[in-house]
């Protein structure tokens, strides 16, 4: 029991004395110098501690400047990235919508041009149909024309005795192949490399576009017209014969 009472009391000795010098004079007593002690062991681990994260602090705040001063113009140069990088996924997105309004665009053109096309193909289905039942009419009137060409110039002889008898004849040659003469409109262009007058007014209306198979279609139309007008003269020489 004397022990342990002068153990106590050397351990209460020594922390009374770190108490007062730390600068803490507050009375103690034996009953709690357990809790003091304890108390007390703490807080010097703590101080000790806080000190040496103080200095690691300190350290690490040095290292942090001078990387920071190493780091600087990489900081601007990043900055720097950072702006272009923006400006230019800035211009890509214009520039993808620029792209995007060109293809609609072109798609809407694309789809024009097809529905065109298919118009022209039908109307050049319908003058090539036109063209071949004007070659035919036109062939038909031919046939017709030779025939009374041969009918209206055979010649009959009557001999004395009262008899009959026909003399051969040479087929008279007709131009069929051109074309009518120009109208008095269509001769006021000045231009004689045109095959009919329609393409002339065409051309001094300076009509674009025109299919080539429509002006075929008007070429042969404008034949069939000729040999129309000419079957018709044939006729009236066959009638007044």
């Amino acid at each position: 029991m004397t022990g342990t009472y002068v153990t106590a009391q050397a351990k209460f000795t020594k922390l009374r004395k770190r108490l007062d010098q730390l600068g803490y004079k507050q009375p103690l007593g034996l009953d709690s110098l357990p809790l003091v002690e304890r108390l007390f062991y703490d807080l010097v681990w703590t101080t000790e501690n806080l000190r040496k994260v103080r200095s690691e602090l300190s350290s690490q705040i040095q290292i942090r400047s001078t990387v920071e001063d190493y780091i600087a113009p990489y900081k601007a140069d990043n900055g720097k990235l950072i702006r272009e990088n923006n400006e230019i996924n800035h211009h890509l997105m214009v520039l993808r919508q620029d792209y995007e309004e060109n293809i609609r665009g072109l798609k809407g053109e694309c789809r024009r041009l097809e529905n065109e096309n298919e118009d022209m193909k039908y109307f050049n289905s319908q003058c090539l149909d036109k063209i071949h039942n004007y070659e035919r009419e036109a062939k038909r009137m031919v046939e017709q024309i030779l025939y009374l060409q041969e009918k209206n110039f055979q010649a009959v002889v009557y001999t004395p005795d009262g008899g009959k008898k026909q003399l051969p004849f040479r087929r008279q040659r007709m131009d069929i192949d051109g074309l009518a003469p120009l109208s008095k409109e269509a001769k006021t262009l000045n231009n004689e490399n045109y095959c009919c007058s329609i393409a002339q007014i065409w051309e001094k209306a300076n009509v674009k576009g025109i299919p080539k198979v429509f002006l075929s279609f008007v070429i042969n139309k404008n034949l069939i017209l000729c040999y129309t007008m000419k079957l018709f003269s044939y006729n009236q020489q066959f009638n007044q014969t």
